[in-house]
């Protein structure tokens, strides 16, 4: 059974002062953050009986995207990866561009001017 709070999280907007518009009919609904999800699930529960069915579904959808993990692309990572071998071990920018280092690290080859343009 899903979670309340994800729930909420998709079929509800979040407006201010702890409001909350519902995505299947536009109303408001006011949920104080002390009392749990009670108006929004119970708002569901009464207008909307199949809604567990369609949060379902929409997770499902997107299950098959990378990016709703948090998946980074490889080139975003080896750049991190890069920063983390330079300041991790004090050396100057420099060393990124020196052979030996290449050889002695699994990352792909980066140049020192790329690496200071992402820092």
């Amino acid at each position: 059974m899903p979670k309340n709070a994800g729930i909420c999280r998709a079929l509800f907007a979040a407006l201010s002062d702890h409001y909350f518009m519902c995505n299947y009919c536009n109303k408001l609904r006011h949920q104080l953050p002390s009392s749990g999800y009670g108006n929004l699930i119970g708002h569901l529960r009464g207008k909307r009986p199949n809604y567990e069915a369609n949060y379902i579904a929409h997770a499902s959808s997107l299950a098959g995207n990378l990016h709703t993990f948090g998946f980074v692309s490889d080139k975003v990572a080896n750049i991190y990866h890069w920063m983390e071998w330079v300041v991790d071990r004090n050396m100057p920018l420099s060393e990124v561009d020196h052979p030996t280092t290449h050889s002695l690290s699994r990352l792909k080859p980066i140049c020192s001017k790329t690496l200071k343009r992402y820092m």
